[in-house]
């Protein structure tokens, strides 16, 4: 590249040059060389040194947040035997909806609320989008007619709080009285 000015620099006058150096995709630093001459008499050498600084690899998105609530767990139905009393099964229906950002599956745990053994059940959903929900019936083996179930769902690394699980007394045998009881 070449400069050159058409009047004359002046003794005690000064001259500013400025280059604007932009650094292709592909540069690597390197030493920018020139020679500054005015007339015959004095002759500049320059030497910069140019470092480039490597693009910087994009930080990539956060994976999408996982998170799950229960909208509602009722007993849909359980079973008497033909000889009167507690055959040991109930129905739930258990609605969910994934309030995050993934779809993943879902798996519904029904546990005794009490932390013994005396209610569980399993059921899964094979995959929830975002802001959808589904309604799935849980099997749940229980112990008596008056244990005490809650509800809890599992989506990615999200996991509820326990639900409790509502009886529906209009249905219980003995005009309600052998109905379990919620908490």
């Amino acid at each position: 590249m070449r400069c050159s000015s058409a009047g004359q620099l002046q003794p005690g006058k000064t001259v500013k040059l400025v280059y604007h150096l932009k650094a292709g995709p592909n540069a690597k630093g390197g030493t920018i060389t020139g020679n500054v001459t005015a007339g015959a008499g004095i002759a500049l050498q320059l030497k910069v040194t140019v470092k480039v600084k490597p693009t910087p690899t994009p930080t990539p998105p956060p994976p999408p947040s996982d998170d799950v609530k229960i909208v509602s767990a009722d007993v849909s139905w359980w079973s008497w035997s033909l000889f009167g009393g507690w055959s040991g099964y109930a129905g739930v229906d258990v609605t969910v909806k994934n309030t995050g950002a993934s779809t993943k599956p879902v798996t519904i745990t029904l546990t005794d609320d009490t932390g013994g053994s005396g209610c569980t059940g399993t059921a899964h959903i094979q995959s929830l989008a975002p802001g959808k929900s589904d309604t799935v019936e849980v099997d749940a083996d229980c112990d008596s007619a008056h244990d005490r179930m809650q509800v809890t769902a599992t989506l990615g690394n999200d996991t509820t709080k326990p639900f409790p699980v509502q009886w529906d007394s209009s249905e219980c045998p003995n005009n309600g009285n052998d109905c379990p009881r919620p908490k």
